[in-house]
């Protein structure tokens, strides 16, 4: 519980005023909770972390890669690299915002390790003191991913809620 005022103290020393330089590139790094919304073997609480680096290519709109891990309590792992869409407000201290991405995950299983396409779609709320650069924020998402194997589908889907820091 005291990551969350630690990240916020941060945010609020590091922060820069409105006027600071304006750089079209942002980064995001997020920690948080993840389980598997079915039977699979993540559905097992777990650790994930999630990182994003997106190029603005419009006001409020941004293109990324992003790098995802989620270890479960199972001995289940699993990773994701995707490309991403961010929808978020330009400006002001409370910045919501949206994502969605599409990528190859890839999963460790006890039994199996494959790799599968997949999506996730998300969205949360960064706080932005003095409408500076680096924010902290609150998400939650929500990934899916699956191959067809001859016994049917193999792949698992994840919800994950998240607290982190954001630049620009």
């Amino acid at each position: 519980m005291l990551l969350i005022p630690c990240l916020l103290v941060a945010a609020v020393y590091l922060s820069g005023n409105a006027a600071s330089a304006q750089t079209p590139w942002s980064a995001a790094l997020y920690g948080g909770y993840a389980t598997g919304m079915d039977n699979s073997d993540y559905a097992s609480g777990s650790v994930a972390l999630i990182g994003d680096v997106y190029r603005r290519i419009g006001r409020t709109t941004a293109l990324g890669v992003e790098l995802g891990y989620q270890k479960y309590e199972s001995e289940s792992s699993a990773r994701h690299l995707a490309g991403v869409l961010r929808l978020r407000s330009a400006a002001g201290r409370w910045r919501p915002y949206a994502v969605a991405g599409l990528g190859l995950y890839g999963f460790r299983q006890v039994d199996e390790d494959f790799v599968a396409p997949g999506l996730s779609a998300g969205g949360g709320l960064e706080l932005h003191p003095n409408e500076g650069p680096l924010g902290i924020g609150v998400g939650a998402r929500f990934d899916l991913a699956a191959k067809i194997t001859e016994d049917g589908p193999l792949g698992a889907a994840i919800l994950t809620l998240m607290v982190g820091l954001s630049y620009r």
